[in-house]
């Protein structure tokens, strides 16, 4: 979920999603719903980066994240079935 800002002094609207990862390195992930705003609000999205959280934690901003080479990630598939079927057909 993003948030926003606007800067007194200037009227500069951001929208702000922020992620943090544990390490000094590692992977973020945007969820589509992030991706798309970004994409579509490029003028004034920004992502807020902070690593090694675990320790000492470091900001990195980035203005229209959407123009950086990100690449899709396929959920794994899932199968599901009711308890009572379970319950029913069990030994």
């Amino acid at each position: 979920m993003w948030s926003y800002s606007t800067r007194l002094n200037s009227g500069e609207l951001r929208l702000i999603e922020v992620k943090g990862v544990g390490a000094v390195t590692g992977t973020v992930l945007l969820t589509p719903n992030e991706r798309r705003v970004a994409e579509d609000r490029r003028d004034c999205y920004w992502l807020y980066v902070v690593t090694n959280c675990d320790a000492e934690p470091r900001l990195t901003t980035i203005k229209d994240p959407a123009r950086l080479g990100w690449q899709e990630v396929t959920k794994v598939q899932h199968y599901a079935i009711g308890v009572a079927e379970l319950i029913n057909r069990g030994s």
